[in-house]
């Protein structure tokens, strides 16, 4: 959701992590929820980041063309890598840029729109200690009225664009030392991928041998039948 406005409050918006919590004001649209991660979505998210290393979170909304960094929840609020985090996001948007001519400002929220607490991009960097955490405000720009209801002939361009910037924060990411050391899964085992279930038992019961179907049926069962 984009700009604060009063209207009637249907349900808690996922925007209710525990990222410098606000007073609830059930009469706008930003409604949080009686506490924070009430809800299973935003439970589902703050669970996953907690058990696994993640070094990049990428959360999408509309609308307004805006690319942000944390933190959002008062203005001029950084995080101590915020050259890194600008940097980053200033060669995201421009490669962005570079697609349609699509412009975007880069900032946090508070600064570029209005202060909001409770995002999963302020939780993720905080709490969860991701080293890449942004939020895109996707099309259309900020002074469009209502929209949301994007025209269906910009949701492909959208999406072109933003994968541009996308691969920026990707790079930047495999650039972090520690994601460069780590080990890489064998390509093989990514494709172990048949028709049947059954093939590996199949395998080592000698079907590779005995059964001339086995390798149409199991043409991938990671070189069962070459070894």
């Amino acid at each position: 959701m984009g700009h604060q406005q009063a209207v009637p409050c249907l349900g808690p918006k996922a925007k209710n992590l525990d990222s410098n919590p606000t007073p609830i004001h059930l009469a706008l649209h930003l409604c949080q929820g009686a506490y924070a991660f009430s809800e299973p979505e935003t439970a589902a998210v703050r669970d996953f980041l907690q058990r696994h290393k993640v070094h990049t979170f990428l959360t999408f909304h509309s609308y307004s063309q805006i690319l942000m960094y944390p933190f959002g929840h008062q203005v001029r609020t950084y995080s101590n890598d915020l050259n890194d985090l600008r940097s980053t996001a200033l060669s995201a948007s421009s490669q962005l840029h570079r697609m349609f001519g699509t412009n975007y400002k880069v900032g946090t929220g508070a600064d570029t729109l209005y202060p909001a607490s409770g995002g999963s991009e302020d939780w993720a960097k905080g709490k969860a200690h991701v080293k890449y955490s942004y939020l895109f405000e996707l099309r259309p720009e900020e002074q469009v009225w209502d929209g949301f209801l994007l025209s269906e002939n910009q949701i492909m361009p959208t999406a072109r664009e933003t994968w541009e910037a996308v691969k920026v924060i990707a790079s930047q990411t495999l650039a972090i030392p520690s994601v460069a050391r780590a080990p890489q899964r064998p390509t093989q085992a990514r494709l172990c991928v048949d028709r049947d279930t059954l093939c590996g038992s199949w395998a080592q019961g000698g079907a590779c041998a005995t059964w001339p179907e086995m390798r149409q049926r199991c043409p991938r069962s990671c070189g069962f039948c070459t070894k």
